[in-house]
């Protein structure tokens, strides 16, 4: 390509393309990204400027609202913080786990946690295929019909990484 447009000697693509194992992970697949979909990480990056820059946002001006965002989301995380220490939610389960999460956890976090808590309990692990491979399968009741789903995850000791199909 670079060929094509007669950009062999361009010192800006040039340096890119040797820092390329520095910015081209975030663009591929096997990396995990807890299900969230391409969408869903831009989305959350557009989430977090939101209200602080746009398409022609200056890269001085960048910077400042960069770190203007930055200490925006550190006062709304004290402040959850100190709301959390005036309220509780109720546990969900009987779980150990759950209550110790409870006293330490924010209000927001201890949610989101519950939620996963009671999404992993439709789940079964099926006995290990060849004891690094294993089928998860997930039984849920949706608008009134039981939907069953299966996934393949497959583990690998010596790097300590899981793969879901």
């Amino acid at each position: 390509m670079l060929q094509r447009f007669s950009l062999e000697h361009d010192e800006w693509l040039l340096v890119m393309y040797n820092e390329r194992r520095r910015w081209v992970p975030c663009y591929l697949k096997p990396y995990f990204w807890a299900g969230m979909s391409t969408t869903q990480r831009s989305e959350s990056m557009n989430a977090f400027f939101d209200g602080y820059v746009h398409s022609k946002t200056s890269l001085k001006r960048f910077v400042d609202q960069y770190g203007r965002a930055l200490r925006n989301k550190v006062e709304k995380e004290f402040q959850a913080n100190g709301n959390s220490l005036s309220k509780m939610i109720p546990c969900v389960t009987s779980f150990a786990m759950e209550k110790q999460v409870q006293h330490v956890y924010t209000l927001a976090k201890f949610k989101e946690f519950q939620t996963q808590l009671l999404d992993q309990l439709y789940c079964y692990v099926l006995p290990s295929i060849d004891g690094s491979t294993f089928e998860v399968r997930e039984n849920r009741v949706i608008n009134g019909f039981d939907k069953s789903s299966n996934f393949i995850v497959e583990y690998d000791n010596s790097t300590s990484k899981g793969m879901c199909s």
